[in-house]
């Protein structure tokens, strides 16, 4: 119940990763699992410049979670990305996925985090060392977060390090709750 994975094997209510890494965050929500066509699908989206697979995303999103969604977010804003991709890749996946979701579940978007420094490429990363990676790496901007339950938008789910860095950042800057929605999430 806190990372949105699904609970095959065990049929308990919280996954082991989770009762053994507590996260800064509350509850996420992914919209699929990251196997299958929908890894080259995410990879499409991520890196072949599919902006327009969003709108599906945030319709399912809507379909999905948009009770959840609209009950527990009064903003909805991404997880974002370092200059460097950015400037590479030319767009945000998360964004653009933020603002798409927003449109579809008609919840005030606002682009309230920024990234201080660049990170290096998660992928091959241990959990310990994505927690050392993102340390510092995110900051509020001027919006006042005080007392606002933040929706954190982000492609892929894997160990929360990324999420709950931002979270972390987001509730000392007085954030009532944090919870965070995703395309997909690793098994």
């Amino acid at each position: 119940m806190t990372c949105g994975r699904l609970m095959k094997k065990s049929g308990g209510l919280v996954c082991p990763d989770c009762s053994r890494f507590p996260h800064f965050f509350s509850e996420g929500r992914s919209l699929y699992e990251y196997e299958g066509p929908i890894r080259e699908t995410v990879y499409r989206f991520k890196y072949k410049g599919r902006k327009s697979y969003a709108d599906a995303f945030a319709h399912d999103a809507n379909e999905l979670w948009g009770e959840w969604i609209r009950a527990s977010a009064d903003i909805i804003t991404p997880v974002p990305m370092n200059a460097t991709k950015l400037k590479k890749r030319g767009y945000d996946q998360a964004d653009v996925l933020a603002r798409a979701i927003a449109y579809e579940c008609r919840v005030p978007y606002r682009h309230v985090l920024s990234r201080s420094r660049n990170t290096v490429p998660m992928k091959t990363l241990s959990r310990a060392d994505r927690q050392n990676n993102l340390k510092n790496a995110f900051q509020v901007g001027d919006f006042d977060v005080k007392l606002k339950r933040i929706l954190l938008v982000d492609d892929i789910y894997t160990t929360g390090s990324t999420l709950d860095e931002c979270a972390k950042v987001l509730l000392e800057k007085g954030a009532s709750e944090v919870n965070g929605i995703y395309i997909s999430i690793g098994g």
